[in-house]
């Protein structure tokens, strides 16, 4: 049977001379039987082997984790939507998080109550949240773009005149929010972290139009601000940007984000908005969120649309927020979950798979009615044993102390292969959405990876293997969730590392750090379940910790209500940059 080492490969990080040269060659035609080398090493081979062995009636190939609701579940769902409406048409105003407590967040609940009560309103919020941005960008490097401020002050006069007028549109008017940079925002290049002279990927132009969740913010009086930048095409998980020199960890500079949705996450944890937009193909967003203290959401894969050849290419990416609290994700979720009227590709395809309605309805079920009953999370040991010491402390902690959860130890095979097999769907993808065009403008690191992936989007036995893994995956993990509720782990396996010196010349190509970066993210990108992490406290040198917990698909909304039911119990043990950071009210 095919056997992958659960901790992590043996590979070669390229830096310096070696990573130039490696670059230039890699990606040439002569170099086809480097590039199959390079592929078998890290388990090409024994992917194919694995997917060859998996393949059976029992758990039969899957193209994409999108997985059907009963019929009494979809029907729920639409009801409890339909309920929500009817109460928010009368009054948009609700509160899901404690009242009269001090956190270290502003939250959107916070903003609202301020706005309401005229102590705060989002002229004076928005103004604030911009200077700081310019004035903390210098040495984060966070923020790719503002938008211009008479059109920031145009949309905050138009909501602060709603909230005298007692009639604001939602609970997100007058927020501040930002977007990740591969997101459309009209009139801003979507560069997803690219040099302006690129040859492949997404246009260089100004978007003509806003991504569909970027119009329903702002169609709900949320008051966008710019763009964060991210790593390149979100090809590393350390979130680092070569030709931006960040974003930087705003609890120490001298570490990593994580990534690659970092420079959005880092605005969120310095205080600048209270959430943010991102795309989530491999633990981008949840990855960042735990290492910068935050809470980061990867949804039910299908849950939130997303636009063009993302979503027609991509298996695995998953369109949610960052945010400051934990139900500051389920606002936002409200918003840009909603999909009556407007058809994405995700509904024809769960129309045409489930012969259903299209995609369940978003709800807030869990928030409005809260469940009284005990949960049960899954815990396996050895995937949080693999974590530094400090993160296991953290872990076993305050998890094994959460009142109201009872746990189900468990294990799961091929752990490791599973995570590679989320690599290689991953790379096929970016190899056919970047299968053409010049390279030699990319950072040398991600030369490299566009290279490799191209050649593995060419093997049809690679992309029959992901299928077979990810059909048989499914069924183990199908399996666990009929007997927990939610899986808890760390959500990466240490505390930020610090950027070694040679990423601020060229960002080295490091597929062992970038393996182990996304050692606990990996199964909602392959299998489609939803994910959310939050923070579970600091190490001895203050950096922070982050949970992930696991839920069922289409629960999203138990998921986020047990996230802040855990948020509750650990704020004391939250921090905000002690230096680089902004109080929104």
């Amino acid at each position: 049977t095919a056997r992958f080492n659960m901790r992590e490969g043996q590979h070669i990080r390229y830096s310096g001379v070696t990573l130039k040269m490696s670059a230039f060659l890699l990606g040439r035609w002569f170099s086809a039987p480097a590039r199959a080398d390079t592929i078998y090493k890290f388990g090409g081979r024994c992917l194919e082997r694995w997917g060859t062995e998996v393949n059976s009636s029992r758990y039969p190939p899957l193209d994409r984790p999108l997985r059907r609701l009963s019929e009494k579940a979809h029907s729920e769902a639409l009801r409890y939507s339909k309920e929500e409406e009817a109460s928010l048409q009368k009054n948009v105003t609700r509160y899901f998080g404690p009242r009269g407590k001090k956190r270290v967040y502003t939250s959107i609940e916070d903003l609202h109550r301020a706005f309401r009560s005229g102590s705060a309103d989002p002229v004076t919020v928005a103004e604030g949240a911009m200077e700081a941005a310019v004035r903390l960008n210098r040495v984060v490097n966070a923020v790719e773009e503002l938008l211009p401020r008479k059109e920031v002050l145009a949309m905050a006069e138009a909501s602060k005149a709603r909230f005298e007028a007692g009639q604001p549109l939602s609970m997100l008017d007058g927020v501040t929010f930002m977007v990740k940079n591969d997101i459309n925002v009209k009139g801003i290049r979507t560069m997803a972290g690219r040099r302006t002279d690129s040859q492949v990927g997404w246009t260089v132009h100004p978007a003509e139009e806003h991504d569909r969740v970027v119009a329903r913010l702002l169609s709900q009086g949320a008051i966008l601000i710019g763009v964060g930048t991210q790593s390149e095409l979100g090809l590393s998980a350390t979130g680092f940007n070569e030709w931006k020199k960040g974003p930087l960890n705003p609890h120490n500079p001298k570490c990593f984000t994580g990534g690659s949705s970092s420079g959005i996450a880092v605005a969120v944890a310095m205080g600048l908005v209270p959430f943010a937009i991102g795309t989530d193909a491999n633990g981008c967003n949840r990855s960042p969120a735990a290492l910068t203290g935050v809470v980061g959401m990867a949804p039910t894969y299908g849950r939130v649309p997303l636009d063009g050849p993302l979503a027609e290419i991509f298996t695995n990416v998953h369109l949610g927020p960052i945010t400051a609290n934990a139900e500051d994700a389920a606002h936002v979720m409200a918003a840009i979950a909603e999909n009556e009227g407007e058809e994405s590709l995700y509904d024809s395809l769960y129309k045409k798979e489930f012969n259903q309605t299209g995609v369940p309805r978003m709800h807030l079920r869990a928030f409005t009615h809260p469940p009284k009953t005990t949960v049960t999370v899954g815990i396996y040991r050895a995937w949080v044993d693999s974590c530094s010491k400090s993160v296991i402390k953290a872990f076993y902690g305050t998890v094994e102390k959460m009142p109201g959860w009872k746990f189900k130890y468990f294990t799961m095979p091929q752990m490791a292969g599973q995570q590679k097999t989320q690599i290689f769907s991953l790379a096929a993808e970016y190899g056919k959405l970047l299968r053409n065009g010049s390279l030699s403008s990319y950072e040398r690191s991600s030369q490299m990876s566009i290279a490799l992936a191209r050649h593995i989007s060419k093997s049809q036995r690679k992309s029959e293997a992901v299928a077979a893994v990810r059909g048989w995956a499914m069924g183990k993990w199908e399996a666990l969730f009929r007997t927990v509720d939610f899986v808890a782990v760390p959500t990466v396996y240490e505390t930020a590392p610090i950027i070694p010196e040679d990423y601020f010349n060229h960002r080295p190509f490091d597929p062992n750090l970038e393996e182990k970066l996304l050692r606990s993210t990996w199964v909602t990108n392959l299998l489609g379940y939803p994910s959310i992490s939050v923070p579970m406290g600091v190490d001895d040198e203050g950096m922070p910790i982050g949970l992930q917990i696991i839920g069922r698909h289409w629960e999203d909304d138990r998921l986020m209500k047990v996230a802040s039911d855990f948020q509750a119990r650990t704020e004391a043990t939250r921090a905000k940059p002690e230096i680089f950071k902004h109080e929104l009210l």
